[in-house]
């Protein structure tokens, strides 16, 4: 279906205008007319699949093919209008791209739509430097150039045995958690032709990866957490290990805390001494699913399949306790949550993109949605919100003006 939107062109001016930008932009009176391609979008009034059947699906099909072999990677960018930045204006799209870490304070909009580019599964991402990192299942690591917001393009690609779940990236290596086959370790030094360094079996499923220091913390499904030396990448060991109670999905590192999505509950590991992590706390509900957390102002923000958005009180770590819970939204099955300022964005696997004021934590607030075709994972900095959109893959969104 197609719909004919018509607005006067001097709106840009004001948008410009309100970001702060110094240019100068001739304004005439007359009438910009745009035909904006729309489609129904996914269904997201039933049940979302199982988060798990995807996975065998891929590996089923993944083991019918030669592991090793990069596959051609079909890339399909879309730049869509939303209303307040034009295509016409593509000469100009470096104005809006410009952000850097001085900036602070940063003012909530309603979620506008810059591009997207498409790949096979994207599951996690991870911003760092104009580049975006994508975990994409049987297609492995995807490198994305996003210096241009309205055109990114791909850099470059490497496979991965089974499949790319989770990504963390520091001092150019890019570390990766693969489903059944554990831990990559990626040179993306030349992001146009990242190598493997090295590799470990974590013999668990591979879920949420992150790195600090010299080493990996890897949520590795039933196995529970891995902890792994990486200061040689080219030969990392297993440091220590934690059974934990339920399946480990994701896993945050602050200070000398491990905090981890444990599938029923949160787990909080001191991990002052790698070798030995020792539990310090935990959270528990069996009713529901923890997927993924993240961690600001001692408190533990946590995606759940059921209650939506939980967020804890993690000040005390031996005393995790419940601060609220959140469910008032139009759809919820929530695998991914970021924290910006005082919103919390949530990767919402029926196919949306939620957000909701957490200015009080007591009292969370719906703010707004934005349909996106299978929301895996959000990752959000300066002003804008990149979702790993399964099969859409990249979404990339302004959802705030930063100064």
């Amino acid at each position: 279906m197609h719909t004919i939107v018509t607005f006067p062109l001097n709106i840009l001016f004001l948008r410009v205008f309100t970001m702060k930008r110094f240019m100068t932009i001739w304004t005439f009176s007359f009438v910009l007319i745009l035909c904006i391609s729309c489609d129904s979008g996914s269904d997201s009034n039933g049940p979302p699949a199982d988060l798990d059947r995807d996975i065998v699906e891929f590996e089923e099909q993944f083991t019918e093919t030669d592991s090793e072999h990069v596959a051609d990677i079909d890339v399909d960018i879309e730049v869509e209008d939303d209303g307040d930045v034009s295509s016409e204006q593509e000469e100009d799209s470096s104005e809006i791209t410009d952000t850097t870490e001085e900036e602070q304070g940063c003012n909530p909009i309603a979620p506008q739509f810059l591009s997207n580019l498409n790949s096979e599964n994207a599951r996690d991402v991870f911003i760092l430097d104009n580049i975006a990192y994508i975990a994409d299942s049987s297609k492995g690591l995807l490198i994305v150039d996003i210096s241009n917001l309205l055109s990114p393009h791909l850099l470059g690609s490497i496979a991965t045995p089974r499949l790319a779940m989770s990504v963390f990236v520091a001092n150019g290596v890019a570390y990766v958690s693969a489903y059944g086959s554990g831990l990559k370790i990626i040179d993306v030094s030349n992001p146009s032709s990242p190598v493997l360094l090295g590799s470990l079996d974590t013999s668990g499923s591979g879920g949420g990866i992150f790195v600090k220091d010299s080493y990996a913390y890897i949520a590795d499904g039933d196995s529970g957490l891995k902890i792994v030396n990486v200061s040689d990448p080219t030969s990392p060991e297993l440091e220590g290990k934690f059974n934990t109670s339920g399946s480990a999905l994701n896993v945050v590192v602050e200070g000398q805390y491990a905090y981890i999505s444990d599938k029923t509950g949160l787990q909080i590991l001191n991990v002052s001494n790698p070798s030995v992590p020792v539990l310090a706390g935990n959270y528990y509900d069996s009713s529901d699913e923890f997927r993924s957390l993240f961690i600001k102002d001692n408190l533990a923000f946590i995606a759940t399949c059921n209650t939506g958005l939980l967020i804890v009180d993690v000040s005390n770590p031996t005393t995790p306790s419940k601060v609220s819970s959140f469910n008032d939204l139009d759809y919820a099955y929530i695998v991914g949550v970021s924290v910006m300022d005082d919103r919390a964005y949530l990767a919402d696997y029926g196919g949306n993109l939620q957000i909701v004021d957490v200015s009080d934590p007591a009292q969370p607030n719906f703010v707004t949605k934005f349909e996106t075709e299978c929301a895996k994972d959000v990752f959000v900095e300066d002003g804008l919100a990149y979702v790993a959109d399964g099969e859409d893959g990249l979404q990339i969104l302004r959802v705030a003006t930063c100064q």
